[in-house]
């Protein structure tokens, strides 16, 4: 009883926000009470923490733990463990149905029950090897595993019920002094990681940090190492970029730090055959963060909007650049089919007189709502971004568009109120080698024809 007062009154200590249990999630809290009601240490930890002390609501939270993988297997309900380096366990929760019904102009249509995940992991400590095999199923102490992370304001861990914050990194002074730090020596960091690289420019552009003085000059000598990074990898973060509303700051960097030539060559030498394409891709970026596109399952219409500055330039060099530039940023097969559809539905209405036929475009149909949100969505951002006629024709088809929003706002309603089932339907066994369905076996007389 006495955590949960504590929780609901907001226990704290000096640099959280007043009443910053209201940030927090409940299911979260549920989860640390559990391990540590089952005696484990656990914390809060990472991101959630970082936005917390900033008064932002965090869109993920992260539990450390002192319980192993098992251990928190068997004490949390609803959860898988996933990982072959480090084992993490996944807890699935629900979103309650009321605090997702956004009347917004580009809404997410949830075609099942919303569920939101929690990443807990054991505090882990320096990978152990042995014959050339690396280890790193390796535990350890809050410690241990604070100094593993990368950037120390993502090192800090949080008792969410007595509001305590536990900081080994010095992370509570660098976000007071808002400045960015790697933990550990930067150099090698990067070297080990360079998709840490990314990471900072989007804390930098999001918080408005400044680099520490020998991150920021470890970040711009190990630029390099960004060719060596995992290309699906690469596409996550820059999509990360892109939906968090931070594209115009991080792209103006990379195209100051050469940061493309890089991560995707053809999409530097791209920019640089057409002198306007940077321009371009500057107002689309600033445009996104104003507007953005929140829906994580179609990721088309962000595809589209980066790849826009060649698809509208004149030159064809440029836009033959088009399919090496998708294929370094893995763009999927189904992302391709979207992308094609997009781009038909913008040429088709470029090319045909402003009329009154908006129903032509807009058929009634579930199975395409997605569609046109997602082509909607683009001609909104090229609109805004001033590019080509599609300021004119947005303007025009404005006001239809809103009023078929009730058709969508109806369809998200039905599919948030579908009944969600808890448990996955159980597989049909096989029967057993020399019976059958019908029940006849060794000893067994099979059913009677007559």
């Amino acid at each position: 009883m006495k955590k949960i007062l504590s929780w609901i009154f907001g226990a704290k200590t000096h640099g959280l926000p007043k009443n910053y249990h209201k940030l927090l999630d409940r299911d979260a809290v549920d989860i640390v009470e559990q391990l540590k009601h089952a005696g484990f240490e656990t914390y809060l930890v990472g991101g959630c923490v970082r936005d917390i002390l900033l008064e932002n609501k965090p869109k993920d939270f992260d539990i450390a733990t002192q319980a192993t993988p098992q251990q928190v297997k068997a004490v949390i309900k609803r959860c898988f463990i996933i990982g072959k380096r480090f084992r993490i366990v996944v807890a699935k929760r629900f979103f309650p149905a009321e605090k997702h019904i956004h009347e917004e102009l580009f809404p997410v249509i949830i075609t099942r029950a919303p569920e939101k995940e929690f990443q807990i992991t054991t505090f882990r400590r320096t990978p152990e090897e042995f014959q050339g095999v690396v280890n790193e199923n390796v535990f350890g102490t809050p410690q241990d595993d604070a100094l593993r992370r990368d950037f120390a304001i993502n090192g800090l861990f949080l008792d969410p019920f007595t509001g305590k914050i536990v900081d080994f990194v010095g992370g509570m002074d660098d976000l007071a002094k808002k400045r960015l730090r790697i933990i550990g020596n930067p150099w090698e960091r990067f070297k080990e990681d360079p998709i840490r690289i990314l990471r900072a420019l989007r804390f930098m552009a999001r918080a408005g940090l400044k680099f520490e003085s020998q991150t920021k000059s470890a970040l711009e000598g190990s630029l390099s190492h960004l060719a060596l990074a995992k290309k699906e990898r690469v596409r996550e973060e820059v999509l990360k970029i892109f939906r968090e509303g931070a594209a115009d700051k991080v792209f103006a960097e990379f195209h100051r730090m050469k940061v493309w030539e890089f991560i995707n060559p053809s999409f530097a030498k791209a920019l640089k055959l057409d002198p306007k394409g940077e321009e371009r891709l500057e107002h689309i970026a600033s445009c996104v963060t104003h507007q953005q596109w929140k829906d994580s399952m179609n990721l088309a219409p962000l595809f589209y909007l980066l790849f826009a500055p060649f698809t509208l330039s004149p030159q064809k060099t440029v836009s033959a650049l088009l399919p090496d530039i998708a294929d370094t940023f893995k763009v999927s097969r189904k992302e391709r089919e979207d992308l094609d559809r997009i781009s038909i539905f913008l040429n088709k209405i470029a090319k045909e007189p402003l009329t009154n036929n908006f129903h032509r475009h807009l058929v009634e149909n579930p199975k395409l709502v997605h569609s046109q949100l997602q082509c909607f969505y683009t001609l909104k951002i090229l609109s805004d971004a001033n590019l080509g006629e599609f300021r004119k024709i947005w303007t025009h088809w404005e006001g239809a568009w809103k009023k078929h929003l009730k058709f969508v706002y109806a369809l998200s309603e039905k599919s948030r109120r579908r009944p969600a089932t808890m448990s996955r339907p159980r597989p049909r066994r096989r029967p057993r080698p020399g019976t059958s369905r019908h029940g006849s076996g060794p000893g067994k007389l099979p059913p009677s024809s007559s």
